[in-house]
């Protein structure tokens, strides 16, 4: 397991994609991986310190518990990155525990820390069947370094001061 959160470490998190995938093979079932990225803790990290970038860790990974099944495997898998193995789940299964984190993390930021610094996630989900189990994680990475590539842009034009007059969508 991991020191900071209780979750497994990655190389549990390896060793569970690999049966999982194995069993999905014979079974010709779908087994689907969500990676999660905390945004910003490295910048937390300079500003305020390791201990409350920790603290973030830590707060993410209870969140993410809450989230999960009793058949899925929910994994810290690097600094500030998280990984849920959900065997015999398809990709709307996986896109819904996705959804569930991110919005008990929304809850959590407003009621429970709210007095803290808030937590922001970043999903990649891929699905596959009778899949490598190298593979079936790359797309997911791949999809989450996809959408990290959009997201400043993102946060830029959010950051615009917009009029309080009529807006055309």
């Amino acid at each position: 397991t991991d020191h900071l959160t209780g979750l497994y470490n990655r190389h549990a998190f390896d060793e569970r994609l690999r049966e999982a995938c194995a069993r999905a093979k014979e079974g010709d079932q779908p087994v689907t991986v969500v990676l999660v990225d905390i945004s910003g803790t490295r910048i937390v990290n300079e500003v305020h310190g390791p201990d409350v970038g920790d603290d973030m860790i830590r707060r993410t990974a209870i969140a993410m518990a809450h989230c999960i099944r009793g058949a899925d495997t929910a994994a810290r898998i690097g600094g500030d990155d998280f990984g849920v193995i959900v065997p015999d789940g398809d990709i709307a299964l996986g896109r819904l525990i996705a959804r569930r984190i991110a919005h008990e993390i929304e809850r959590m930021n407003a009621e429970e820390w709210a007095d803290q610094i808030p937590v922001s996630l970043t999903f990649g989900v891929a699905t596959g069947v009778g899949c490598d189990p190298t593979d079936l994680f790359a797309a997911a990475e791949q999809q989450l370094t996809d959408y990290k590539a959009v997201r400043p842009m993102i946060s830029v034009l959010r950051l615009r001061d917009e009029s309080n007059g009529p807006s055309v969508a």
